[in-house]
């Protein structure tokens, strides 16, 4: 028995090695193959420049973005400064109020003033 006549599939023109070539009447004529290339350059082209572009952005943002941290932490410092100003004062008034009230620097030392609180409050009292 025959087998019926099949028209040649790609695959079977592939593997015949006539795929290797354009079939005939479908060549592209040079003109339109140049064009094709002068898009292609010119879609590569677009293409890094956006990367370029992108890389560009992503590097203001994180600088922006690190000098935004750096703001924040120099705010925080001086916040933590501030405080630590109003802390110190605060423990250097305590340490007066208590000098005035009788207590003697020893006891003060025991009680966890530091021998630089007790001059700044004796200091403080020499100076009325």
């Amino acid at each position: 028995m025959t087998q019926p006549h099949r028209p040649a599939s790609h695959e079977h023109i592939h593997e015949a090695g006539a795929g290797d070539r354009l079939p005939a009447g479908s060549a592209f004529p040079l003109h339109r193959l140049q064009r094709s290339a002068r898009c292609i350059a010119r879609l590569e082209e677009f293409r890094v420049a956006h990367q370029e572009r992108v890389i560009r952005r992503e590097a203001r943002l994180t600088a922006g973005e690190m000098e935004d941290q750096d703001r924040r932490t120099e705010a925080e410092q001086a916040e933590a400064a501030r405080e630590g100003l109003i802390i110190d004062s605060w423990v250097v008034d305590e340490a007066e109020f208590m000098l005035r009230d009788g207590w003697t620097e020893a006891q003060l030392l025991d009680s966890g003033f530091t021998s630089e609180v007790l001059d700044r409050a004796l200091q403080r009292i020499a100076a009325g």
